[in-house]
């Protein structure tokens, strides 16, 4: 798996199955990638810029250019001692 780290922090571009696995449930694909899930409740307008971006972009693209994915696909940052994805300032909070 690529990814671009920090002292405290990864950063991990979505693989096309992963942004599947994100299509279909958050925390599914949290976990898949051994993460802890994160619970996130997402605005509604951004929970549906997100699956624009999904739909139309993201999974059409990493399908098509599987090589070159990088390009294509959204990044999850995530904190690598707890292994949570961190949460994306104004899109979402953490739920409890």
């Amino acid at each position: 798996m690529f990814f671009i780290e920090s002292e405290r922090l990864k950063l991990i571009p979505l693989t096309h199955q992963q942004l599947l696995l994100l299509r279909q449930d958050r925390a599914l694909m949290e976990t898949s990638m051994g993460l802890t899930p994160s619970f996130m409740l997402v605005d509604p307008f951004y929970y549906a810029e997100i699956i624009d971006a999904l739909d139309n972009f993201w999974l059409p693209n990493t399908l098509a250019y599987p090589d070159k994915y990088l390009w294509y696909t959204d990044w999850e940052l995530v904190h690598k001692t707890t292994k949570h994805i961190h949460r994306r300032h104004g899109l979402c909070r953490l739920s409890k």
